[in-house]
């Protein structure tokens, strides 16, 4: 996945496909400017997602619901001089939009182009001291264990706490009873199982995220295969250093704590397999890492459905933050993704029936996205890493939603360097920052799935030294201060 190895490709591999993305702005740790977008309605809609819906309101008389890439008309006849407003409704998750008429429309058999300027808020992040949470120096139980996905947190049924951030093959976590007195456990979470093979779904494996449901601890796995046989590939290695790279999302599941993690044999452990098969010579060459990855933590909302986020691509399809949703923790087969317009797309094995449709996507793409939903905004908030604008600004980014579906363009929330262009430290030397969480440590629930206005911000900090990234790496975290103006 990840930053496994000291070698370059590791985390090269692990932000493949993190490019400038789309934005309304960004850069510096401030959270970007507040410059509006602005979609046109009318002709061909540009910027808004299907279901979204402008209504002319004579006494809330007439509205019709906007389709992607259509011609939009109101098919009222106006009075001259007469004064209507144009609404938005479900307009984009934490943006204020206010509505212009176009062309021809006081007085006009109908109004065209109306345009929808939306502009989102103005949000600023403070930063406090920056503390050591785990160093690998000090505390790893091993040389590669290390900090190498975002932290979660979970609280346990005495109060105490447990912290997961580890590494394949052998997944350690820390406990504690408060936040400050977080330790190593030596003894594993999860092992591995690496087996040799694509179809099994069951080889080099990261507990990714983890939730209580107060009886048990649901665990979500990364699983990467990295193809040990074929000529084009690395044979004999399996490990991330292979640069062939085939991805899919497990269960696992704890009823001691979070001490011991365990998945049903495969392929019954399968959340979200890869949705077409591996083909490691097609083309002659080692394709472009692809599959599902890195499944964010879990958010239980209030139509009592549990929602993740997750990024999926196919060889041919660039990479997409999707959404999946379940009411049923301890069924793999029971998670269901976003398809468009409902959640219909059953993520199935492509290698026991049809290879299932790629997911459809919520928001363009994320490095290791983590979810939370945020009671100062109102807001479910999503983070990750990202490189933004032109030119590029890199480091820890956001983006907002009142439904998780439709999301505000991703925005700074503190800059950083990454192991490739345009990202890296100046002079070969320095320290990447990478696997942003948010966790709010007076959060009262049991999975922190709630911060406010003063979380924090956990992120991994990487040594990179003479052009490389090393075993030097730190879970660290700064307090933060959320201010939306």
């Amino acid at each position: 996945m990840k930053t496994s190895l000291p070698a370059l490709s590791n985390w090269t591999s692990l932000l493949f496909f993190s490019v400038a993305l789309n934005s309304c702005g960004g850069g510096g740790g401030d959270g970007g400017s507040s410059s509006p977008s602005t979609y046109t309605v009318g002709g061909m809609v540009s910027g808004l997602t299907s279901g979204y819906f402008v209504a002319l309101l004579d006494n809330g008389s007439d509205s019709t619901t906007v389709t992607s890439n259509t011609t939009f008309t109101f098919p009222t006849t106006l009075a001259s001089g007469a004064k209507y407003a144009v609404t938005v409704g479900t307009q984009p998750a934490g943006q204020t939009c206010t509505v212009a008429a176009g062309s021809g429309v006081m007085g006009a058999a109908d109004i065209t182009n109306v345009s929808i300027a939306c502009a989102t808020p103005h949000m600023s992040f403070s930063f406090g001291a920056e503390e050591t949470v785990f160093s690998s120096s000090t505390d790893s139980c091993e040389p590669l264990d290390v900090p190498d996905t975002p932290a979660h947190a979970v609280r346990l049924a005495d109060g105490s706490l447990i912290l997961e951030d580890g590494d394949a093959p052998r997944n350690y976590a820390m406990f504690g009873a408060t936040f400050s007195t977080l330790k190593r456990s030596c003894t594993p979470i999860l092992v591995s199982d690496d087996l040799p093979t694509a179809d099994s779904f069951d080889n080099q494996e990261w507990i990714e995220s983890v939730y209580s449901d107060g009886t048990v601890i649901h665990g979500f796995i990364d699983n990467e295969f990295h193809d040990p046989i074929a000529p084009d590939c690395k044979p004999g290695d399996s490990s991330p250093g292979n640069p062939c790279w085939y991805n899919s999302i497990g269960y696992a599941v704890s009823s001691d704590g979070g001490h011991t993690f365990t998945h049903a044999a495969p392929p019954a452990h399968l959340l979200a397999p890869a949705p077409q098969q591996w083909y490691p010579q097609s083309p002659p060459a080692p394709p472009p890492p692809y599959g599902y990855f890195e499944p964010s933590n879990i958010v239980h909302a209030l139509d009592n459905f549990y929602y993740a986020v997750f990024r999926g691509n196919t060889m041919n399809n660039p990479p997409q933050v999707c959404l999946i949703r379940t009411q049923t923790l301890h069924d793999p087969t029971s998670w269901r993704a976003w398809d468009g317009s409902g959640f219909s797309l059953r993520m199935t094995d492509p290698y026991t029936g049809p290879a299932p449709s790629l997911c459809t996507g919520v928001a363009g793409d994320l490095a290791q996205p983590t979810l939370t939903y945020n009671t100062y905004l109102g807001k479910y908030m999503m983070v990750g890493s990202a490189v933004l604008g032109n030119p590029s600004v890199c480091g820890a980014a956001y983006a907002l939603s009142s439904d998780l579906i439709h999301w505000t363009a991703f925005q700074i929330i503190k800059t950083g360097y990454f192991s490739f262009a345009p990202c890296l430290p100046p002079g070969g030397n320095g320290y990447l920052t990478v696997y942003f969480s948010i966790i709010d440590h007076n959060d009262i629930t049991t999975n922190f799935e709630r911060p406010g206005q003063t979380p924090y911000l956990y992120y991994t900090r990487i040594q990179w030294q003479n052009n490389g990234v090393t075993l030097n790496r730190d879970l660290v975290r700064v307090p933060v201060v959320i201010t939306a103006n």
